[in-house]
């Protein structure tokens, strides 16, 4: 039979291993639910949105971009109540001569998986328009669509931020 000493040093110790136990999953738990806070402002944000669209236009051959409009708004974070997010939408037109069937393929090779990318393509309608959706790796997000303008194609990219305090 134990001695009533060891008893209660055998209990300090259960006690100590539960707390440490305890300890060790409620610290990874809370951090998974607690919501992530940011602190960029709303001017970083749309830093944020205009280099992931610019990652994309730079895989245009320039000299066949006819027109390029850039538009960003500040609208509420769907989300977060109080918070801003950015989007920014930008059209180019591109030249007919540009062939928008191989441009997709051309993405995938710029965009890797390996580099945390993840590039999807899904064709729309019967005239040959499809949208791309590109996914970065810091999770940013660029939805392409094409179409038809009248002096060549037209390409539609949107990027949406993270929320931000307002």
């Amino acid at each position: 039979m134990a001695s009533p000493r060891r008893l209660r040093g055998d209990k300090g110790t259960m006690i100590l291993i539960v707390c440490c136990v305890v300890l060790l999953l409620t610290v990874p738990i809370a951090w998974l639910l607690l919501p992530l806070t940011t602190t960029q402002t709303v001017e970083d944000a749309r830093e944020e949105v205009t280099a992931s669209v610019e990652a994309v236009v730079q895989t245009l051959p320039a000299e066949l971009v006819l027109s390029d409009a850039l538009a960003a708004t500040e609208m509420p974070c769907p989300t977060d109540e109080g918070a801003l997010a950015v989007q920014l939408r930008r059209v180019l037109v591109v030249a007919d001569s540009f062939d928008l069937r191989e441009w997709p393929a051309l993405l995938r090779e710029r965009f890797t998986p390996q580099d945390g990318w993840h590039v999807r393509v899904h064709a729309v309608g019967l005239e040959g328009a499809v949208i791309i959706s590109l996914r970065g790796p810091e999770l940013s997000l660029v939805s392409v669509r094409t179409g038809e303008a009248d002096a060549g194609s037209e390409l539609t990219m949107t990027s949406w931020s993270s929320c931000t305090p307002a």
